[in-house]
């Protein structure tokens, strides 16, 4: 994880102090957040793929049927996050 970078968006609760504390100990230097190291890019799609495809991905997968409850929907989501091929987040 020595080159990995962390992003996080604006949310309070990711820029409270407890929460960037922790981040900077686990990636030091390597901060994209309001409160970073790098600063947020504003209104930045290529910077967040999460938010414009792979949150979107998850969803036509998970949502192809009506679960019963909760749990069902929980079980679904974990289930197609980990069968998301690896080629997808590279």
């Amino acid at each position: 994880m020595a080159d990995a970078w962390f992003q996080q968006d604006g949310a309070t609760a990711h820029t409270a102090r407890r929460s960037v504390l922790v981040l900077r100990e686990m990636f030091p230097g390597k901060l994209i957040s309001l409160r970073g190291d790098a600063g947020w890019p504003a209104h930045s799609p290529d910077l967040d793929p999460c938010d414009f495809f792979l949150r979107g991905y998850l969803k036509s997968k998970v949502y192809t049927h009506r679960r019963e409850n909760l749990q069902a929907l929980k079980d679904a989501i974990r289930r197609e996050i980990a069968a998301i091929p690896p080629a997808i987040t590279e």
